[in-house]
């Protein structure tokens, strides 16, 4: 019986898939791993973590995998003024007190500026979604309330414009502040939206018109709205203090500020 050259004579009967002979790495491998290297040599690109062919590591990049165009933030902000002047429209007419102060007050539509500077990218756009969103509120709320069958007061829309146009763009400047703004000013811009809640509390429905349940109401939400504004920024955890000094200065301002103003609603023509 001849054999091959190196091979005992029994070799042949062995089974091919019971031979102790090393495979190579290539074949230890699985097919499809086989199969997706093939393909990524050909193409020239590697898998996410591994070596491009001459090239570094890199791997994906999660955190700007999805980017909002400006002009999307911008829109969301005109959807939330019309929303809010909208709901302000239909809800006087369906809510009670305490409820019904929730439509009938400045800081609910200037929370409404708050959210829409705190989407911008920049600050000038913060500024300009506060604006918009405050006038459009003023509108919308203006269009419901004539399509519903009530009277609209010329002189209401004037005055109210004025408050937006000056509202406004220091809520949008405010959220944006807040949101990612200089570490500095950071506490400014959470503190004025929960000022602006306790000083309305205080000096429009506490003190000028006597409505107590409408007040307590205020004071609850401006409480709740300035632990949240803390706990969401480490820049306010670390400026506690200063955080709270702004919000008690802010508010003595605001008290000031609603009371001039419910003075001017009450004592013309113009109705509250």
């Amino acid at each position: 019986m001849s054999t091959s050259r190196g091979r005992p004579p029994w070799a042949s009967l062995i089974p091919a898939s019971l031979s102790t002979r090393p495979r190579s790495p290539a074949s230890a491998q699985p097919a499809g791993t086989r199969r997706n290297h093939a393909m990524s040599s050909l193409s020239g690109t590697s898998r996410p973590g591994r070596r491009a062919p001459g090239g570094p590591v890199r791997w994906p990049a999660l955190s700007s995998a999805v980017r909002i165009s400006p002009w999307v933030r911008l829109l969301a902000a005109a959807a939330i003024g019309i929303a809010i002047g909208t709901l302000t429209s239909f809800g006087q007419a369906h809510l009670e007190l305490p409820w019904l102060a929730l439509v009938n007050s400045a800081s609910p539509w200037l929370l409404g500026s708050f959210a829409a500077g705190a989407l911008q990218p920049s600050h000038s756009r913060a500024v300009l979604a506060g604006l918009g969103a405050c006038v459009l509120e003023v509108v919308a709320y203006y269009i419901v309330t004539a399509a519903r069958g009530y009277g609209v007061s010329h002189s209401e829309i004037i005055f109210w414009v004025i408050c937006a146009l000056a509202g406004g763009p220091l809520f949008g400047w405010s959220g944006r502040a807040w949101r990612s703004g200089p570490e500095r000013v950071r506490p400014w811009g959470g503190a004025l939206l929960a000022a602006t809640w306790l000083a309305e509390g205080i000096g429009s429905y506490q003190l000028r018109l006597g409505y107590h349940s409408a007040a307590i109401l205020f004071l609850l939400i401006g409480f709740a709205l300035l632990v949240a504004v803390v706990l969401a920024s480490q820049s306010l955890r670390r400026r506690l203090a200063a955080t709270a000094g702004i919000t008690v200065l802010a508010s003595l301002a605001g008290i000031v500020i609603y009371w001039q103003v419910l003075n001017a609603l009450t004592g013309s023509s113009l109705s509250w």
